[in-house]
Parts: structure tokens; C-alpha cells; sequence
């Protein structure tokens, strides 16, 4: 329970720097499920918020959880960028984050490069600032995982794992690791050392593009 409110509070602090710091944007929320963040952070007007899931989890978040202003949920598959890309307000030319709050570590490793290609070529395509904000696992996690029980009982088991958070900079040369919540560019090489520091430290990252 404790680590999944550090987790909660650190995603959390990434999306109130990103509304705080934008003068208009978008934040998308891949897999919510009943997640209240948005509520949390206090949102600004000038910021919408997507939150994306698949359509029996939509419906029963509509049921339970209050409407806010701004905000509103996408019934679709959070790992097929081309299936939601179009359904949501992704302006040309504003900045948009990507909240992937436990999922990246469910990713088969093939579908989570496409994954990650994918939002980047989505971002590049809208002319966008993009920044993803998730949480990785290691190779060892992967591979001991199952034996938590809190991974056990769920019955599903994670399947990639990163080494090295500067491992998705070299899947695309584009994208950049960010060493704390600013997550401003330019990002240059000599961050990438602070980035493994932030890493070790918190076992989270943030990229941008």
C-alpha cells in the first residue's frame, strides 16, 4: 500500500508542474481505471484531461466517479495510440503529457518500442511537445515479480523491463530523459548522467520530446 501512494503522490506532482507550467495543454491518462487525479490536483481551465480505458472501466467510472469541467474519459485500448489519438483534443502545437501510471511493465517489450514510437510520431505529427511520465520496471523485477503477492494474486505477470532509463532515448533519438518535474527542453547529453541518478534513486522517469 505504501508504494502505491509514493507512486500515486509522484505522478501526482508531475501533473500539477505540467499544469502549472503550461499556459494550455492536454494531459492523457492511459488505463485510469477509477483514478481521481485530476481532482487532486486542482486543474486549470486551460488544461484538458483525457482519461483513456477500456469501455466496461469507462462505464463504471461514469457511474461512480463526479464529472469535473475539462475532463472526460475515452472508451478505448490505452496502447493503441492510433485508436484514441483522433477521438481526443490534441491540438496541433500545444504541449500534451502522457501519464502511464503500472502499465509499461504489462507491455510485451515489441508492443511497448511501438507504443513508444508510436506517441512520438503522433507528437512529431501534431507538431507537439510531448512528455511521458511512467514507471519501469527493472529486469530482475521482471523476472521475480510473480514471487510478490500483490503481483500474484492479480494472475497476470510483467513482461518488460528496462535497464537503463537512457534504453528509450536510444529507441528514439528524439526523445529525452528529464531529471526532475520541470521536464523543460532542451535536454541535453550531459542530463542523461543526472537522469540514471533520478532513477536509482526513485525508480521513475520522465521523457520528453
Amino acid at each position: 500500500m505504501r508504494g502505491a501512494i509514493v507512486r500515486a503522490k509522484w505522478f501526482d506532482a508531475v501533473a500539477r508542474a505540467f499544469v502549472y507550467a503550461e499556459q494550455d495543454g492536454l494531459i492523457v491518462s492511459i488505463d485510469s481505471g477509477l483514478d481521481t487525479r485530476a481532482s487532486r490536483i486542482a486543474l486549470r481551465p486551460n488544461i484538458d484531461w483525457i482519461d483513456i480505458d477500456l469501455p466496461e472501466v469507462v462505464a463504471l467510472r461514469k457511474a461512480i466517479v463526479l464529472p469535473l469541467p475539462h475532463v472526460r474519459s475515452v472508451a478505448a485500448d490505452g496502447a493503441d495510440v492510433a485508436a484514441w489519438a483522433q477521438a481526443i483534443p490534441w491540438r496541433a502545437g500545444h504541449p500534451v503529457l502522457v501519464l502511464a501510471e503500472e502499465v509499461s511493465m504489462y507491455f510485451k517489450p515489441s508492443h511497448a518500442e511501438n507504443w513508444i514510437r508510436a506517441l512520438v510520431a503522433e507528437a512529431q505529427c501534431k507538431r507537439s511537445m510531448l512528455m511521458l511520465a511512467l514507471d519501469l520496471a527493472s529486469p530482475f523485477l521482471v523476472k521475480h515479480g510473480h514471487h510478490n503477492p500483490s503481483v500474484s494474486k492479480t494472475g497476470v505477470r510483467f513482461a518488460w523491463g528496462i535497464g537503463d532509463p537512457a534504453d528509450l532515448t536510444r529507441l528514439n533519438g528524439d526523445l529525452g530523459s528529464a531529471p526532475d518535474l520541470r521536464c523543460r527542453p532542451p535536454v541535453r547529453r550531459d542530463v542523461l548522467g543526472r537522469g540514471r541518478m533520478h532513477w536509482l534513486l526513485t525508480g521513475r522517469s520522465i521523457y520528453h520530446l
